[in-house]
């Protein structure tokens, strides 16, 4: 086996709350060929979902418990990863945790999944806490996705990822920039949820509704959707948008609202689409709603690249090996041109 070679999991939780992701790939950390061998989304049972959830709640004591129980939870889930797919080389776990807190302004960015117990569980090297070196820069600790856009996915000037929240990387003059967009499936599960689905499959919801002019302008005209990059979002956005939307309601119909979301979405992307002759690649969830893909392409004249499931499914977990890849070999993993942060850091916290 060649010394460039590292098989790594990588582990993702995302704003969605619909689990966790675990990749079982191979990085080579020269030429940067890869392979995802093995992914899954395990998800979580609906006690363990809503502890997530309002987590944002909970006092200092409770976030400490349930840090150390989120990584226990990981260890066990990568113990079971391990033995379904009998896995017998691993040199790394990096895991990204679930964020509760993202306070880049107050210095600060809170993930669970504690790594001590993840690696006592596997037994196995383990890399966490992957953006708060960045912050000390000055940087917004996120997105940290664009290591992965940069090296892995080189082909693309533009890389679009439909999470709970959008965000994108731009490559111009041989510099990558990124930053996040807007709300995305946060929104739209919230109102699939209210219609009786867990979340808006195909985009058959949101299409079933009427566009309104003015609720989509008051999403635009949001203070955040007015900044330019760096920014980031964190999870208590989704408060902001819904105390909009929420005044709404007793006006149009959440089939009305989900539709106009959509709309909202897509011009935030097409805000940042400079080069329209380029090719943009879209992953993550909601890469899978039809009607968003049409809005996206109604707002932005450019070629949409749709890759396979596991890459729709699973960029942002390798993202993560690749990360932790390079936290062990002490080299930048996250990009001051993209966090706003005064140089490139070395992020991580390595766990035996």
């Amino acid at each position: 086996m060649s010394n460039n070679i590292y098989y790594s999991l990588g582990l993702m939780s995302g704003s969605s709350l619909d689990g966790l992701d675990i990749v079982y790939c191979r990085i080579d950390s020269v030429s940067f060929d890869y392979e995802i061998i093995h992914a899954e989304t395990i998800e979580y049972d609906l006690n363990f979902y809503s502890e997530l959830k309002n987590a944002h709640t909970l006092s200092g004591r409770e976030i400490l418990e349930l840090d150390i129980r989120t990584g226990f939870l990981y260890g066990n889930l990568c113990n079971d990863f391990i033995n379904k797919y009998k896995i017998s080389h691993i040199d790394f776990i990096s895991s990204h945790g679930h964020t509760v807190f993202h306070e880049p302004i107050k210095g600060f960015s809170l993930q669970l999944g504690n790594g001590n117990q993840i690696s006592k569980k596997t037994g196995i090297k383990t890399i966490t806490n992957l953006r708060n070196k960045d912050i000390t820069y000055g940087g917004q600790g996120a997105p940290i996705v664009p290591l992965a856009d940069l090296l892995l996915f080189k082909e693309y000037m533009y890389c679009l990822n439909l999470g709970g929240i959008s965000n994108i990387s731009i490559k111009k003059n041989q510099t990558i920039f990124a930053y996040d967009l807007s709300i995305c499936n946060q929104i739209l599960n919230h109102y699939a949820q209210k219609l009786g689905k867990k979340y808006d499959e195909n985009g058959t919801l949101s299409k079933l509704g009427t566009f309104c002019k003015e609720l989509f302008d008051d999403l635009n005209n949001l203070n955040f959707c007015k900044k330019t990059g760096p920014k980031s979002l964190s999870n208590d956005f989704l408060f902001n948008v819904i105390e909009i939307t929420t005044s709404y309601e007793n006006k149009i119909s959440s089939y009305d609202i989900l539709n106009t979301c959509c709309h909202h979405i897509a011009f935030q992307i097409a805000k940042c689409i400079e080069f329209k002759n380029e090719k943009i690649l879209i992953t993550g969830g909601g890469t899978y709603n039809q009607y968003l893909i049409k809005c996206i392409e109604l707002y932005n004249p450019i070629e949409i690249i749709i890759p396979s499931e596991n890459t729709i499914n699973y960029k942002e977990s390798l993202a993560m090996s690749l990360i932790g890849l390079f936290k062990l070999l002490n080299k930048p993993n996250v990009f001051g041109s993209v966090t706003g942060a005064t140089i490139n850091t070395v992020n991580g916290e390595i766990y035996n």
